[in-house]
């Protein structure tokens, strides 16, 4: 089996986009290949890219980028195009009289013109499915692009989806029962969306050694949907009772200045690390020592790969019951779900694991038994091939 990935970023900065990079690169062992076709608009033109060959090609005009992947279709004898996080129509048009599609929604910007289902105005969740109404909440509630010509587009991308291509695309593969839901109350074909998890690598797990501090990991980009200030009072009201626990902040973003602010004003600085950004290794590092990890976004999560990599090193997770977090993490067996925002129920589930070595030593073991069980590359692959063979998920 040969399929074409296509996706619309050169760069590794996302999920989505170190998924790809694992899943191109592990395919071979699952009896596959994956080509890796990157797509950018530019001033230009279009920028695309094949990530085997790392060269960037410039085309002036979308005919051009059309007979870019036909060609790629002939000379890699390519039996499935499988599109993620691209939005350009006329592309996604084109593909699917080429091969059968499949679509990947990595998030909920399948369903949604501001991609989070968020409203930035007052921190709030979206619960209304895709409809004009996204027009007036993108001015209302700042939830998506002000500018007319780039909200129209984000708008149009959206009905496209849902009216058009969601109803040619094989599967539309999403990674979370909350996403298949989103897409479902948004109009999609229920027959069309399907749950495939995220996968981690298999790594051994590290025993937490007793002697050092106990450490409280989080790591990821550093905006404000990831509820920053949440965990940093919650760390306030753990440090008033024992002395002996750090968090640590892997990541870096726009509220990096802001947290180290709050972190002062709450008097907790000499127990909360700032890492910046960290590579993959230091991140397993950091896992590797760290004593649990808490994942405090407040916007609807489509997944939580950090969830799944903690589980992997046996270590229990503590997070805002959002989005898709409910699909990896099992409330009061691999760690807890704590209501969203809720900083006094996070410290208090935290101490309850800080205090508790045999309920922290249960957790943590069946946290490891979960992520082997169901988000290891060998489910995800022999779904994922199911799915290419015409067999259900």
């Amino acid at each position: 089996m040969k399929v074409l990935f296509v996706h619309g970023s050169h760069s590794v900065k996302g999920g989505d986009t170190v998924y790809l990079h694992q899943v191109t690169r592990l395919a071979p062992e699952f009896g596959f290949r994956c080509i890796l076709l990157s797509i950018e608009r530019t001033k230009e033109g279009y920028s695309v890219q094949l990530l085997h060959q790392g060269t960037q090609t410039h085309l002036d005009n979308i005919d051009k980028v059309k007979n870019f992947i036909a060609s790629i279709c002939t000379e890699y004898e390519i039996e499935v195009i499988h599109i993620h996080t691209l939005y350009i129509p006329a592309i996604n048009e084109y593909c699917l009289t080429l091969r059968p599609v499949f679509k990947t929604a990595h998030s909920t910007d399948i369903i949604c013109p501001g991609s989070n289902k968020f409203f930035n105005t007052n921190q709030q969740i979206c619960t209304k499915p895709f409809g004009a109404h996204c027009l007036l909440d993108a001015y209302t509630k700042k939830c998506c692009s002000w500018h007319p010509m780039k909200l129209k587009a984000l708008y149009q991308n959206v009905n496209s989806e849902i009216r058009k291509f969601s109803k040619e695309y094989r599967k539309i593969i999403v990674m979370s029962e909350y996403i298949r839901q989103e897409c479902i109350d948004a109009g999609i074909d229920e027959k069309k969306v399907e749950v495939n998890y995220y996968f981690t690598p298999e790594a051994n797990p590290v025993a937490f050694d007793p002697r050092q501090k106990k450490r409280i990991l989080f790591f990821g980009r550093l905006s404000v949907v990831k509820g920053l200030p949440y965990i940093l009072k919650a760390m306030k009201e753990v440090l008033d009772k024992r002395g002996d626990v750090e968090l640590h902040i892997a990541g870096s973003g726009s509220q990096l200045e802001p947290s180290r602010q709050l972190a002062e004003s709450l008097g907790i600085t000499d127990n909360v690390i700032f890492h910046g950004w960290q590579g993959r290794e230091e991140i397993r590092r950091l896992l590797e020592t760290s004593y649990l990890v808490v994942v405090p976004s407040i916007y609807p999560e489509a997944f939580g790969i950090v969830g799944i990599e903690a589980m992997m090193c046996a270590k229990p997770v503590v997070a805002f019951d959002v989005g898709g977090i409910s699909s990896w993490l099992k409330d009061q067996e691999t760690g807890f779900l704590v209501p969203n925002k809720d900083s006094h129920e996070l410290a208090l589930r935290m101490e309850e694991l800080l205090n508790d070595p045999a309920l922290y030593q249960r957790m943590a073991s069946a946290a490891r038994e979960e992520a082997i069980k169901r988000f290891t590359p060998k489910v995800h692959f022999k779904k994922l091939l199911e799915a290419y063979q015409g067999n259900s998920i």
